[in-house]
């Protein structure tokens, strides 16, 4: 097996006063008419900041150099999925809610895990744009994208209010894609409520589908914490908070591929698990890498599956047997500083280029522009994947 690695390329870096966590982080990436679209964040990290805009630059299919999009518009159209009926949607992030401006049902419990105490509340019985999930729908025929928010029917599914906020769902809805079916898929982490009505304290991973055309969203299966002591015998530390960030990619119409992240603040491993009946069921995750945080698949054409995810630094893995076997780490962003967070957010994403290419898109926060200034910056970097042949 053979991995090109592209010269990086700059997509913008922040001015040097700005070297708090948060600003000119977490990537991600979509592409439409060939040109790929690039958003990063430019707010704090933390609930109060969501539904803040972040920037969004744009290149074309050659990835020569990266453009400021003033064109909100375009970036919609560019990360929006088209369903069967012809409508176009994308998710859409609200403001967190202050308890205090609301009137809230009676609690479920509560409990303090990460040294953050949460008060939780069913799902189902908080007002839709928090209990349920936000979009923007552009409808067939029609020209103007409108805010909509839809019920999402889970098994148990509870929110945590913490710190006077009560976040809406977008802050643990991991991905939204499309399945092999044409139907929107809605991939979560997030607490959720034991056999005995209790909250369950470490996050679950679930997977939603829509059979209405986004106008709602049913749990079709869910992979509960349930670590591999004898090889993360820290699995049920206070600063491990369970399954989260999952990220899935199918390997055909009802295998799917998931990998998890199982930390924090602290540390953690990555979790591996699949389905064979279109994420009903789930084996039992495996201990997969000592650590990674939101770990991102992709499957290319060419049949490789390219696994990146970072803190610390930034590395990137490949299987060219759907998620048995991966090659060794290799490093995009090395670890310079023993902080873990010092060195990037270790948040990434990948996108096809075409069969056997894929962009990253990932942060550094060491880029020296010339000046002896090391600086918080956004790149992306193409890879290129070939797989060697047996004589």
């Amino acid at each position: 097996m053979a991995i090109q690695l592209f010269d990086r390329v700059l997509v913008d870096s922040a001015p040097r006063r700005v070297r708090q966590w948060g600003p000119y982080q977490f990537p991600s990436l979509c592409k439409k008419d060939g040109k790929y679209y690039y958003h990063f964040n430019d707010a704090a990290d933390h609930y109060s900041a969501y539904g803040q805009p972040g920037w969004v630059y744009r290149t074309d299919a050659a990835c020569l150099g990266w453009e400021w999009c003033d064109d909100r518009d375009a970036y919609n159209e560019a990360r929006a999925l088209t369903l069967p009926n012809g409508d176009r949607v994308c998710r859409y992030s609200i403001q967190s809610a202050l308890t205090k401006d609301l009137v809230l049902p009676p609690s479920v419990g509560e409990f303090t895990i990460n040294g953050r105490h949460y008060t939780c509340y069913r799902s189902d019985e908080l007002p839709l744009d928090i209990g349920g999930f936000s979009l923007l729908r552009k409808k067939a025929g029609e020209s103007e994208w409108k805010l909509e928010h839809v019920p999402m029917h889970e098994n148990g599914g509870i929110r945590g209010a913490f710190d006077g906020f009560l976040p809406a769902m977008q802050a643990r809805a991991n991905k939204f894609w499309l399945g092999p079916d044409g139907k929107p898929y809605l991939l979560c982490y997030n607490f959720k409520l034991r056999e005995d009505g209790t909250p369950d304290d470490r996050d679950w991973v679930y997977l939603m589908r829509s059979d209405d055309n986004a106008h709602s969203f049913q749990e079709i299966g869910a992979i509960p914490y349930q670590p591999d002591l004898s090889v993360d015998p820290d699995a049920y530390s206070d600063d491990r908070r369970g399954f989260l960030e999952p990220d899935m990619c199918f390997l055909d119409e009802k295998r799917i591929l998931c990998v998890i992240r199982t930390t924090h603040r602290c540390l953690g491993p990555m979790y591996i698990c699949r389905s064979s009946d279109g994420g009903a069921t789930w084996t039992k995750p495996e201990y997969l890498h000592n650590h990674g945080v939101y770990p991102h698949l992709l499957r290319l054409e060419c049949g490789a599956v390219v696994l990146s995810y970072g803190r610390p630094g930034v590395d990137v893995m490949v299987s060219w047997d759907e998620g048995e076997t991966w090659s060794k780490p290799v490093c995009i962003v090395p670890q310079k500083n023993p902080k873990p967070t010092a060195d990037t957010c270790g948040y990434t994403q990948l996108i096809a280029v075409d069969r056997n290419t894929c962009m990253l898109a990932f942060s550094d926060f060491n880029y020296d522009p010339g000046d002896g200034y090391p600086r918080k910056a956004m790149f992306s970097q193409l890879i290129r994947l070939t797989k060697e042949e047996k004589n």
